[in-house]
């Protein structure tokens, strides 16, 4: 190792702004916040943290060889370095080919570019939290006997070895040939229990504790194979395979193949017949409709019904049950509704003290906008949200069940997980959920059960929203659409000109049938759908919408100022056909007996022509079950009754005692009324952003540019004066200790003033630092927040060194 290159930051701090540029292209984080210089870059990348982002984003080869390193570095090989010969040597020859040189080279060169192994090619060394990061069972592999064991019993299991030495045992222990020797000479059942034990967790229990015995003295199979250090034994009743027969159980591998290759899901035949592009965009603007369709339900039953929202924020479980049964969905896709028009800002709640769930006036745009535009708002909010759906109703590690449109589903995971799931699809010409799952497991394997849900729901709900679509009906394999490609690539408006040119035209017309129904055989024009919710009651849902006109339907409509003529002249103007006659005998049969009683305001009263009508208004006001309101009734003449009430209140309190009239004006004509829907005035949710993993290249080389610069100049003073970032120190700190290296300290005393400590730092613990200081021969206690800064030593600044 060239001199001076004792430890990871003396030798990153000499790398070429080229090197230091290719690191920050693949450690993003590294960047945020800006290291002030390239001692303050290394430590940083030696941290846990940082450490772990980077091993958590590798993939499946470059995890297994970086894993091979790591086991490399300890018992039984306790190699210092490694290189590729070496780390080739630890792979077996699954599937009938054993990785090349060249292969392993590419791999490391890729870690070392990565900060994960630093040094020479031919001398790598593995950064510091690294096998932690891996935790105690790497590759499956549990922990040596040699560091498991101590004193007595591992001189007993060196004597059943044949070894003088712990060292010497490891080394016979890992050796296949001594494993099957040692095996032959035990029961066929010693090899099954390490089978069981070496299929992915090397630990198990047993009914009674175990311990080490002379191997001549051992009796059953399980005392023996402790004996032998094979297995080892820990309370309670735990017996875990050691590192040595683990490996020697693997032929002396590590792993018995190298996975270098990405898994090739699905049906061959899938990739052997070119995908059909206008099948899949048909099949996504089929669901892209349904949810189009659903959404404008939801928002109807927002305007109709009154949801409160909790005092923790959110949608109560039985309101959400109210709303699937009224949409006709399951509680799970009435969920993702409703994270769905809560993500694009059509819901939000009021500002009462008893808040509601109300549309926001971006329902109102939305609603007016063609379907392509409606489409692309909904996929655009869904693309970007981090809210997992997935998790409502589910009780959390913290012991809480989040709600629907409640706090607790945000997961930065989430977006990772569309963000690698579209980036297969992107390059793919179908694939299936299984696919995907075994795809990501090879590109992140240590992402965890969480992402694979995550990734699983993605694909889910993508396809229910119409961003994917079958490559053949019922088939289970999905491509991307030609609008969701765009949503994906960020074109929003040829998002949904695409969409649009899918998606069926709105009709401006129905069917009206003589059973008083009227059956619209596709999407609507909204003038004309809204004009009908108020003529009649939407009946059914699905591909078509049937509305059934009733007694109370065609009254509703007349109360807010229609006339019969009004409402047969526009049946006729958007019916495909001729006006039914049962339709038109409804419309003049209500219209006869409507309207004979008219409402004004004295504050307001009430008058008809028919003095019978105004003594059954009477009679009805003094029923026990007749509204409050009523009880101020005060007949003046024979036409004419008045109240104290206002007038809208009145005309509901009528509605409720069965009784209809018509509002009119001052001048006595027919007052035609809008109903207002009140509107939440709430913005959307802001996602929570997942960290990005890669840095542009562009911005990477500027920052190496302008780290060098600064090194130089912190080269030139004595660094230990400036102040770093805690986190910067502290891995300083710990790199000292780990390599037994000095540096050099800046502390501050009660005073502020600044004195430099050459040091040999001991231990880091609780936020004391004990260090040795060389100049005084002593040893000290320093309080880590008197540190102003830590400066490795060179041979330039390591006086007497």
């Amino acid at each position: 190792m060239p001199t001076g290159q004792h430890s990871f930051v003396e030798w990153l701090v000499r790398q070429s702004p080229s090197f230091i540029g290719e690191m920050l292209r693949r450690r993003a984080d590294l960047a945020v916040p800006r290291p002030r210089d390239l001692t303050g870059l290394a430590a940083r990348a030696s941290t846990r943290t940082s450490v772990a982002r980077a091993i958590d984003n590798l993939d499946m080869p470059h995890l297994q060889v970086l894993t091979a390193a790591v086991v490399l570095a300890g018992p039984p090989f306790d190699a210092a370095t490694v290189s590729a010969a070496s780390v080739r040597d630890r792979f077996g020859s699954g599937h009938g080919t054993a990785p090349t040189i060249k292969e392993i080279t590419a791999l490391l060169r890729d870690l070392n570019a990565a900060g994960l192994l630093w040094g020479p090619s031919g001398d790598l060394r593995i950064i510091g939290p690294a096998a932690d990061v891996l935790g105690p069972h790497p590759a499956g592999l549990g922990p040596s006997f040699t560091a498991a064991l101590s004193g007595a019993d591992l001189e007993k299991v060196c004597n059943a070895l044949g070894a003088d030495d712990a060292p010497s045992a490891a080394r016979a222990l890992s050796d296949p040939d001594v494993l099957t020797e040692i095996l032959a000479g035990l029961p066929g059942t010693a090899g099954e229990v390490i089978g069981k034990l070496d299929d992915g967790n090397p630990t198990g229990t047993h009914e009674q504790d175990l311990r080490v015995v002379p191997a001549g003295k051992a009796r059953g199979v399980l005392e023996q194979l402790v004996a032998r250090g094979i297995l080892i034994a820990t309370p309670p009743q735990r017996l875990t395979l050691s590192r040595e027969a683990g490996i020697a159980y693997r032929g002396g591998a590590v792993f018995r193949r190298l996975d270098s290759s990405p898994p090739r899901p699905g049906d061959p035949e899938d990739g052997a017949r070119p995908l059909d592009q206008s099948l899949v965009d048909s099949l996504a603007a089929g669901a892209a409709h349904d949810v189009l369709r659903l959404v404008d339900e939801m928002l109807a039953e927002f305007e109709a019904r009154e949801f409160s929202r909790l005092r923790a924020g959110g949608l109560g479980v039985r309101d959400q049950r109210k709303l699937a049964h009224a949409v006709d969905l399951s509680m799970s896709d009435a969920a993702r509704l409703l994270e769905l028009a809560y993500a694009a800002g059509l819901l939000g709640t009021t500002d009462e003290e008893r808040p509601v769930w109300l549309p926001t006036p971006a329902a109102d745009d939305w609603r007016a906008a063609e379907p392509g535009v409606q489409w692309q708002r909904l996929a655009t909010a869904w693309f970007a949200a981090s809210r997992a759906a997935l998790f409502i109703g589910r009780r959390d590690a913290s012991g809480s069940t989040p709600v629907a449109l409640g706090p607790g589903l945000d997961r930065t995971a989430l977006q990772m997980a569309k963000r690698e799931v579209f980036g297969l699809l992107a390059r793919s010409s179908g694939i299936d959920s299984a696919g995907v799952r075994s795809l990501l497991e090879w590109r992140l394997p240590r992402a965890g059960a969480e992402f694979a849900e995550l990734a699983a729901s993605v694909m889910s709900d993508a396809l229910w929203l119409g961003l994917l679509g079958s490559v053949r009906p019922g088939s289970g394999v999905a491509a991307l659409c030609t609008a969701g490609r765009a949503i994906v690539t960020g074109h929003d408006d040829t998002a949904a000109e695409q969409m649009s040119r899918a998606l069926p035209a709105r009709l401006d017309h129905v069917i009206l049938q003589a059973d008083l129904t009227a059956v619209a055989p596709g999407p609507l024009a909204p003038d004309l759908a809204d004009t009908l919710a108020k003529l009649a009651t939407v009946e059914g849902r699905g591909q078509g919408t049937v509305y059934r006109f009733s007694d109370e339907s065609v009254k509703s409509a007349m109360r807010r100022g229609w006339d019969a003529g009004r409402i047969l002249s526009f049946l006729d103007e958007h019916s495909e056909g001729r006006l039914p006659q049962p339709l038109e005998y409804l419309v003049h049969d209500v219209a006869r007996r409507f309207g004979r009683l008219r409402l004004g305001a004295a504050r307001s009263y009430v008058r008809s022509e028919s003095a019978h009508l105004l003594d059954e208004l009477m009679a009805a006001a003094e029923h026990p079950s007749a509204p409050a309101v009523l009880d101020g009734l005060r007949r003046i003449a024979d036409t004419v009754v008045v109240s104290p009430s206002d007038p809208t209140m009145l005309a509901d309190a009528l509605a409720q005692a069965g009784v209809a009239v018509v509002a009119e004006a001052a001048d006595g004509q027919v007052l035609v009324q809008s109903i207002a829907h009140p509107r939440a005035e709430q913005a959307p949710p802001r996602p929570v952003r997942a960290p990005t993993m890669e840095m542009p290249a562009g911005d990477a080389s500027e920052l190496a540019a302008e780290l060098h610069e600064a090194e130089k100049s912190r080269s030139s003073t004595s660094s230990a004066s400036t102040a770093e970032e805690p986190a910067v120190s502290f891995a300083l700190l710990r790199e000292a200790i780990n390599d037994k290296r000095r540096v050099w300290l800046g502390v501050s005393d009660q005073s502020g003033h600044i004195r430099h400590i050459l040091a040999q730092p001991l231990t880091l613990v609780g936020g004391r630092l004990h260090v040795h200081d060389v100049a005084q021969g002593n040893d000290l206690t320093i309080v880590a927040h008197r540190l102003t800064g830590v400066s490795p030593v060179t041979p330039s600044t390591d006086e007497g060194e």
